[in-house]
């Protein structure tokens, strides 16, 4: 039943948005000063949710409750910033809102502004923003009225780990203030430090606790292989392989401590039964390699946009059966260096191969690898 102290929730409430059951009795607490993750995969239902929680889906069934709107702070996934806005003026739009109360919001403005590390670009308009100081000043348009409850849908995706670091700094900050938060994220770690995590598959609940109880609530075994049994119910963890189990694992196989990625995975698998029948598995298309060459490189690429040079001789390799990451904070030069290789930008200095010649419409199409003894037609 419902926790009448909580500050917002949701007791078995369904969604249908047409043929599609978004969400089938799902319950959610939270309580002032907690920070409540929801966790899924797409199309798992919780941006519906956290819309459901806000006022803006009406349910089928269920029962809702939450601070009345202007007592609400609402961060969508698209940050909610007006790109041809100044900072300042996205925070003034705002502002108009609560316009009895000039003097709370100065002193709030400020302050966000200073935790958040926006002082400096007060007069940039937001669309010339890196994405990690649009979701900042998302967050503080949010906060900025000082409200009972926060709701951020995915507040992190697509954010540099340095940005990220720092928004959760400002999500914690308003725990501590007393706010209740309820946030989605596709990142598990994230979800490690809250209070409460809710994982969604298919608009159902599938696991609901704390970390520790998600993990304890975990089904099955998980196992460390050098090769799937089943790659159906198999996923990368880094260079390792993580197998589920619904019983015990093959006799052989290392069982791991799960952790909340591994939990999530299980928990969906075992909801789902043979995730992927084999029946429907297609082999991915082949290519013509050579084991010995890269598919693609860059040598000493230098580019340049105006003064700034935004990528400044840099050298990778890809071979083949390699996953190269390129990590960085926003504007850090990998989109420039992906462009790049993929021959949308020219490099201002040094070279780019990609499967064997410079980057083209006809290099960058994918040749099927031939049988031995076939003849080029």
């Amino acid at each position: 039943m419902p926790d009448p102290t909580s500050v917002c929730g949701a007791h078995e409430v369904t969604v249908r948005l047409g043929t599609t059951l978004a969400l089938d009795s799902v319950s959610v607490e939270v309580d002032a000063g907690q920070v409540v993750a929801v966790v899924g995969g797409d199309g798992a239902g919780k941006t519906t949710l956290l819309r459901t929680l806000i006022g803006r889906v009406v349910p089928d069934s269920g029962t809702v409750w939450a601070p009345p709107p202007r007592q609400l702070g609402y961060l969508p996934s698209s940050s909610g910033t007006w790109r041809q806005l100044t900072v300042d003026e996205n925070l003034d739009l705002v502002a108009h809102a609560y316009s009895d109360r000039p003097r709370d919001l100065d002193r709030r403005r400020d302050e966000l502004l200073d935790a958040s590390g926006l002082v400096g670009a007060r007069t940039r308009l937001a669309g010339q923003l890196s994405g990690g100081m649009r979701q900042k000043l998302g967050f503080c348009m949010a906060m900025l009225h000082g409200p009972r409850l926060v709701v951020l849908d995915e507040p992190s995706t697509g954010v540099d780990p340095v940005s990220r670091v720092e928004l959760w700094s400002l999500i914690a900050d308003a725990a501590a203030s007393g706010t209740a938060v309820v946030l989605a994220t596709t990142y598990l770690d994230e979800a490690e430090r809250v209070h409460d995590v809710v994982v969604l598959d298919g608009g159902r609940v599938l696991l609901r606790g704390s970390p520790a109880e998600v993990l304890a609530a975990s089904p099955g075994t998980v196992s460390l292989v050098t090769s799937a049994h089943d790659p159906a119910r198999a996923w990368r963890r880094g260079r390792a392989v993580h197998e589920w189990h619904a019983g015990a694992a093959a006799p052989g196989d290392l069982v791991v401590d799960v952790d909340l990625e591994d939990a999530v995975i299980a928990a969906a698998l075992d909801a789902r039964g043979d995730a992927v029948p084999r029946s429907a598995r297609r082999a991915a298309p082949q290519r013509v390699v050579d084991p010995d060459a890269a598919l693609a490189g860059t040598s000493h690429v230098s580019r340049a946009f105006a003064d700034q040079l935004a990528v400044d001789d840099v050298t990778i390799e890809v071979r083949p059966g390699e996953i190269v990451g390129l990590i960085g904070a926003n504007g850090a030069g990998k989109t420039t260096l992906i462009r790049m290789v993929l021959g949308v930008l020219a490099p201002t200095t040094g070279t780019v191969q990609l499967f064997g010649a410079e980057p083209s419409r006809e290099s960058r199409r994918t040749p099927r690898r031939r049988r031995p003894g076939s003849r080029r037609r």
